[in-house]
């Protein structure tokens, strides 16, 4: 329904060129529909899809299941996230390296728990940390 969602917004934006707002709205909806990670992000953009590029392509864009939207935003910012943290307990001075190995393994597993990442990003992070030492 995603790729539909956007065939039927490109096709009114391709449409209605030589009106400026079918561009925008149809840019925007599209750069939305690819960075959304919870369904109530697309409903302004979808309606301005709706009203200004395809009817169509707005109401698909309205209908997208939220399981079709891009969850690697959160784990990408979570995985981040633990790494800048490993990286700055390592960098303090304070904390011996096995404290610091310790406690980003535990911050590691607690995001593994918690469901924000999965197995395989949870042994790789793993190792990665524990080839630090």
């Amino acid at each position: 329904m995603k790729t539909a969602a956007k065939v039927f917004i490109i096709i009114g934006m391709v449409i209605g060129f030589w009106m400026i707002l079918p561009l925008i709205f149809g840019g925007l909806a599209l750069s939305k529909i690819n960075s959304a990670t919870q369904k109530e992000e697309l409903v302004g953009f979808g309606v301005c899809a709706l009203l200004f590029c395809s009817m169509v392509g707005g109401i698909l864009m309205l209908c997208i299941p939220e399981s079709e939207l891009n969850p690697a935003n959160t784990t990408k910012t979570s995985t981040v996230d633990v790494t800048s943290e490993s990286t700055t307990a390592q960098n303090d001075t304070n904390k011996t390296s096995t404290d610091n190995v310790a406690e980003s393994l535990r911050k590691l597993n607690a995001l593994k728990e918690s469901g924000t990442i999965s197995d395989e990003e949870f042994e790789k992070m793993k190792k990665d940390v524990l080839s630090r030492i």
